[in-house]
């Protein structure tokens, strides 16, 4: 009678699972009993599959074969495929492995890394993870100009896919006084701007 589903429900939905990041007095010291949620950057393929979700650009994942002894063979996954949904790290993909995609060399998630570095944050700011996507003519930023958005709706649009909220008003004020009087390409690069920044914020790329 087992039930896994029941299982997680119960976990998923309990007191300590939901315990917030926030410091208080009671718990700023605290290392060893989890009073606190501690914030952590999302792993490689939940952070590919979410910018993608975003920005309305899946990557193309191609799969290397090991040599049969003729030839080395590849093979491509679907373009709908996501990153959580690869059958085995034997996948071409520069993004995954500079976040530290665990190898499957060994049965041990300790073979993962989670530790930041120069090159993910060189590859946030000019690397095609991001850029790319945003400046795609098929991607979202392209289909809310065709569509004729207002600036407000962008905004809007832009804190709830990207963070699961609201702008604040000082958000909403900032961003609104950075789309205002422009049109054209330099509204299309504001827009994009606007989706990088929110992309690139520690609420984004951490589980708080």
């Amino acid at each position: 009678g087992f039930d896994l589903k029941s299982l997680m429900r119960a976990i998923l939905n309990s007191e300590t699972y939901r315990r917030s990041t926030e410091v208080r007095p009671g718990n700023r010291e605290d290392r060893r009993h989890y009073s606190r949620h501690f914030p952590r950057r999302l792993s490689a393929e939940v952070l590919s599959d979410a910018i993608a979700d975003v920005t309305r650009m899946r990557d193309r994942y191609t799969e290397i074969a090991l040599n049969d002894g003729s030839s080395e063979k590849t093979g491509e996954y679907g373009r709908e495929t996501r990153a959580l949904q690869l059958a085995d790290s034997a996948v071409k993909s520069y993004f995954l492995s500079t976040f530290g995609r665990n190898q499957r060399e060994i049965t041990c998630e300790c073979e993962r890394s989670n530790q930041p570095s120069l090159v993910q944050v060189l590859h946030l700011t000019n690397g095609d993870g991001i850029n790319t996507k945003l400046a795609s003519p098929d991607g979202r930023v392209a289909a809310w100009l065709r569509e004729g958005r207002s600036d407000p709706e962008i905004v809007d649009a832009a804190w709830w896919l990207c963070l699961s909220r609201g702008p604040t008003g000082a958000e909403r004020s900032g961003a609104l006084g950075a789309l205002t009087g422009l049109d054209g390409d330099r509204r299309r690069e504001a827009v994009e701007d606007l989706m990088w920044s929110l992309l690139t914020s520690r609420e984004f790329l951490f589980q708080h």
